[in-house]
């Protein structure tokens, strides 16, 4: 079985995030996997975020379709789909109001394997498409997790409140303009991940007023950090499932202004008290990459029986036709990138030399893995 999962390149969101996580966690398991990145130049450019190199995923420029291929897809990428015609398609429900839009009625009967992440997502696949799904959740970075550890108890925090400006930030600005300094209201935006753990540290609430496509990050980050999380009753959000905060930290769009302020407000003044009621949350989310890692483990067996078991002898030509294609390609590119060397060496040009040496590297390190992957896969 080989899976290739579908993602944006050069692109930092907790969805792309999670699709290097499971790469990581099938590879963990000997799962040939390899990320296929959209939206790139492929040659020139490096698709994966530094921040998530970590999770050391394999690229690939091309699918490989065949019987024991699977094509995970997250639901902000619906439309790729039907480039698997021979394996087997996933669609991972990374959040609901950022699907492709799609026609129930015939989404319905496709032959695909869908993953959720969230309570709010599988309800929605039951209650719309009568869709059984299985869970695939997620776990915050250990970036955080790691830095909130040591510090969480023992940070000197002020009265801030924090904010996602990409989140629900019509309401939240209205709520900044009432507050007449009451408290400070601080952006999350712009920071690295060790980064947002220091400042998460040093506040006492997070208000999220955002539609919560899926069980969003950032409100476990804060959470985690020690930051008394409000939200309202939008997407994931209406849900224990997904959001476990005392249901006095959840408002309706009808509460006014006022109160939600005093609320916020009522936290900065009896945070020691407060902080406690999200203990359970906190203890939660310190379980999510165990949780994640044993779903992954179901899912690995969900889509082995989903693949047909080829005998010893039976190789799908096409695929060693398309691995041999790929090879040429990056023989291809080698070559290009050695001709522009040449021609910056004589020009004098070596900086510009050194960009074009390092990508020739990386293109001739691609070409052996290829080459390697082809040789393992017809010894199979």
């Amino acid at each position: 079985m080989r899976v290739f999962i579908a993602c944006i390149a050069n692109f930092r969101t907790g969805g792309v995030e999670v699709l290097h996580q499971l790469a990581e966690q099938l590879m963990m398991r000997n799962i040939d996997t390899y990320l296929l990145y959209f939206d790139k130049e492929f040659s020139m450019n490096d698709p994966v975020p530094s921040v998530y190199q970590k999770y050391g995923a394999k690229v690939v420029d091309e699918y490989l379709d065949a019987e024991d291929s699977v094509f995970i897809v997250p639901e902000s990428m619906l439309s790729v789909r039907n480039w698997c015609v021979k394996g087997k398609i996933v669609v991972w429900w990374l959040s609901i109001d950022n699907a492709w839009q799609i026609d129930s009625k015939e989404f319905a009967k496709e032959d695909i394997i869908h993953f959720a992440q969230s309570y709010y997502a599988k309800k929605y696949l039951m209650d719309k498409f009568r869709i059984e799904s299985h869970y695939l959740s997620d776990y915050i970075s250990s970036s955080i997790t790691g830095y909130a550890d040591g510090n969480r108890e023992n940070s000197k925090r002020e009265n801030i409140c924090f904010y996602n400006p990409q989140k629900g930030y019509e309401r939240v600005s209205e709520l900044i303009a009432r507050t007449n300094g009451r408290f400070l209201w601080v952006p999350l935006e712009g920071m690295e991940p060790e980064q947002m753990a220091q400042r998460l540290c040093t506040g006492k609430a997070y208000i999220d007023l955002g539609n919560h496509p899926g069980k969003d990050r950032i409100p476990r980050e804060a959470a985690y950090c020690g930051c008394c999380v409000i939200t309202n009753r939008k997407g994931s959000a209406e849900y224990a499932e997904d959001v476990p905060i005392p249901e006095e930290y959840k408002i309706s769009d009808e509460e006014d202004y006022e109160t939600v302020i005093n609320q916020i407000e009522y936290v900065m003044k009896n945070y020691d008290t407060v902080k406690e009621q999200y203990y359970p949350y906190i203890e939660k989310i310190k379980q999510e990459k165990k949780i994640f890692g044993n779903e992954v483990e179901e899912a690995v067996g969900i889509l082995q029986r989903a693949i047909p078991q080829k005998k010893r002898e039976e190789k799908d030509t096409d695929t060693v036709i398309r691995y041999l294609q790929m090879m040429n390609r990056q023989l291809d590119n080698i070559k290009s990138l050695n001709q522009g060397l040449e021609g910056d060496i004589k020009a004098g040009r070596y900086m510009e030399g050194i960009h074009h040496l390092l990508n020739e590297d990386i293109a001739y390190r691609e070409l052996t893995r290829e080459v390697w992957e082809l040789m393992r896969y017809l010894a199979e």
